[in-house]
């Protein structure tokens, strides 16, 4: 056997390694619009994970923060947030500042996700 041929062993080897260690991670399936399918996985999790974290992290009441995800047509999702009604000024801000910030972040975060998202924020 070559060096190459005990490079390509070994490679292949690793890549096998690392697939079965990964047993756990669960994959979307893709459907025609290459927008995840919606059956018993999350839609947007990257998106709306980041969403709660910021809108928790700014909030005085971080346990009234609600979040709807609404599929509008394949690879668009509306996040829809509720929080308190003391808490509802400091997540738009000043100007809707911070409500134009958290769009933008959300809006990053969605392209893991091959998602287009809207951000709305309920009272």
């Amino acid at each position: 056997m070559t060096q190459a041929d005990e490079t390509s062993d070994t490679t292949s080897d690793a890549t096998s390694d690392d697939v079965a260690a990964d047993d756990d991670v669960v994959v979307a399936d893709v459907g025609a619009g290459g927008a995840p399918e919606e059956g018993n996985r999350a839609v947007a999790p990257v998106a709306n994970a980041v969403l709660d974290h910021i809108a928790r992290s700014i909030v005085n009441d971080p346990e009234a923060v609600e979040i709807e995800t609404i599929s509008l047509r394949p690879g668009k999702v509306r996040l829809a947030v509720r929080v308190a009604p003391n808490d509802f000024g400091r997540l738009i801000g000043r100007r809707g500042r911070v409500a134009a910030a958290v769009r933008t972040l959300v809006g990053a975060a969605a392209v893991r996700d091959g998602l287009d998202v809207e951000v709305e924020f309920v009272e």
